[in-house]
């Protein structure tokens, strides 16, 4: 702190100063305003004044209350200079899009009227959350959600006979074919808008782009066939590109595995895939109208100013939607802006829940301890082919045949990131990083991967130093493990567990809640949700010399006097 004021100019010097004065003023006026609140025949409205406190690091505007002493930076935009991101420069930003966000368009009724059932149709991938319906009423709009929400896409290149095109399939049909579709699902679109921003989508989006090219490539590979008197090759999948790359077609190794990609698109199919919520390319796929030009959202991998913490989803979002003088859609969309708070806070709160489980082998160069901890404690088997064996090896009939394999599951399959499944099943991050461990059973040398990593929290694990499986709960069978293991010891106590309703109390915790855009902007800034300003004590009412004292017979004098005193001193 000295050090600080050292070095500061005198123009920071000036405004620590003024924060400084305005803070002191502001608490001489809450106590005046206490004292009263007991007269109301003369009282001055509350005003905010102008925002016009700009931060010093990312120039989002501010009221002056929110001052603090602590600097000229705050922390709902960047956390007090941590975080810097690029946003899109205004003259970037699409003509026609600005003009209907800012209602300079005479199409802006309709366009914020119907401002989600829009963006969905020029959509890539959709937000398929269960609303939370509740009666109608005259009250503003209000954008709700009850239980989980996921991002899902269609992975077939082409539909099947019979169906209409949805998502980025409508980006390689014949755009009267395409604009007849979306005006038949939404006709409450302005049909002349609905064109204007198809067509604005299918011209400057990645995606889009990414789509046409897919099926530019099926189509000449099939005029390649036709020339040739052979067969059509059947591509197996497409990756779908970072916003400055190319569409790429896949040819599947010789183990029939997929190669690592982000997003796989097959030629045809009815399958809806549930997206990684770190996937950087989500949010410029649900949100196209914010995100025309497929600008890439947030990634764990996007660092601090100055530093190598990563930025969390919850930085990101809350610069994201800082006030600045410079243009932002979000900002401006209204019905759409409830709907993107409320998603990005769901997903700030998985991340939470995906945080402190670990299923990977950690870096013996950065963390040996750790290391030698996993290896001793949390690698599961080996079994399987490795060790027929072992102890956890079953008996299963598959197909009429009688083969033997893991009762849990092991070796599990190699997973990029933590995946929550609707069941709330939770595929842990189990990379293909080369990582390995040389464990030896019966005198056999076994290396084994992160898919042999029993689920565990490095915390407990350096804290007790022992086999601890840590598993996020999802259903009533966690705590009936949880029995289980508590009775595993020799002396076995016995009990009953009697499920009457079936109780899952982590999914009646999703499906009763909801969320709404004001809670959700409220945690993203991360505002508090609870404060107190006196501490309560019960005092006992008595009459003069009546007073009652409850005092244990083991109690000696001095403490018993002590509690008479409590009770006579107020």
């Amino acid at each position: 702190m000295r050090n600080r004021i050292a070095n500061e100019t005198e123009q920071e010097r000036e405004l620590r100063l003024e924060i400084g004065r305005a803070n002191r003023i502001r608490n001489r006026q809450r106590v005046v305003q206490l004292y009263a609140a007991g007269d109301h025949s003369n009282v001055n409205s509350h005003r905010l004044g102008r925002m016009n406190v700009e931060c010093t690091n990312c120039g989002a505007l501010h009221f002056p209350e929110e001052s603090s002493n602590r600097s000229s930076t705050f922390k709902d935009c960047c956390h007090y200079g941590k975080v810097h991101l690029t946003m899109l420069p205004e003259r970037e930003f699409p003509d026609l899009l600005r003009d209907l966000f800012m209602r300079l368009d005479t199409r802006s009724k309709n366009f914020f009227d119907c401002i989600r059932n829009l963006n969905s149709s020029v959509s890539m991938a959709s937000m398929n959350p269960l609303r939370y319906r509740y009666p109608s009423s005259r009250g503003p709009y209000c954008f709700r959600i009850c239980g989980q929400i996921y991002h899902k896409m269609n992975i077939a290149l082409n539909p099947d006979l019979g169906d209409e095109p949805a998502y980025g399939q409508v980006f390689i049909v014949d755009t009267v074919e395409a604009i007849s579709t979306l005006h038949r699902s939404n006709p409450v679109i302005d049909k002349k808008l609905l064109v204007d921003v198809y067509e604005l989508i299918k011209e400057i989006s990645p995606f889009a782009q990414a789509y046409r090219m897919m099926k530019e490539e099926e189509d000449e590979e099939f005029e390649r066939a036709i020339r040739e008197n052979r067969s059509p090759i059947r591509r197996l999948g497409y990756n779908v590109p970072r916003a400055n790359e190319v569409a790429a077609v896949y040819v599947p190794g010789a183990d029939g595995e997929v190669p690592d990609a982000k997003i796989v698109v097959r030629e045809r199919g009815k399958e809806l895939r549930i997206l990684n919520s770190t996937n950087e390319m989500v949010t410029p796929m649900t949100y196209p109208l914010f995100y025309p030009r497929g600008t890439l959202g947030w990634h764990p991998d996007i660092r601090q100013e100055n530093s190598n913490r990563r930025v969390t989803r919850l930085q990101y979002v809350s610069f994201s939607i800082g006030i600045r003088k410079e243009f932002n859609p979000i900002l401006y969309g209204g019905k759409l802006f409830q709907q993107y708070c409320v998603d990005e806070w769901v997903k700030i709160e998985e991340d939470v829940e995906k945080r402190g489980i670990s299923a990977r082998i950690p870096d013996k160069d950065k963390d040996i301890e750790l290391y030698d901890l996993v290896k001793k404690f949390m690698i599961h088997g080996p079994c399987g082919d490795l060790d027929p064996n072992c102890p956890c090896m079953e008996e299963k009939i598959v197909n009429g045949k009688k083969i033997r394999k893991c009762s849990k599951g092991y070796p599990k399959l190699f997973q990029e990131e933590t995946l929550v499944l609707e069941n709330g099943l939770a595929l842990y991050s189990r990379p293909r990083d080369g990582r390995i461990v040389e464990v030896f059973v019966f005198g056999k040398r076994f290396e084994l991967d992160n898919r042999w990593v029993v689920p565990h929290n490095p915390y407990l694990l350096k804290m007790f130093r022992c086999h601890i499986n840590v598993e996020k709960v999802n259903s009533v069978t966690s705590v009936k493990y949880l029995h289980k293991y508590v009775h595993k010891l020799p002396d076995r106590a016995t009990m009953n567990y009697e499920e009457k309703n079936d109780y899952d109390e982590i999914k009646e915790y999703i499906d009763a809640r909801y969320i709404c855009p004001q809670e959700a902007v409220w945690r993203i800034l991360e505002y508090p949700t609870y404060d107190r300003s006196h501490s309560i004590t019960t005092l006992p009412v008595h009459l003069d010399g009546e007073h009652v004292c409850y005092f244990d017979e083991n109690m000696n004098e001095d403490e018993i006097r002590e509690k008479i005193r409590m009770i006579l001193s107020y």
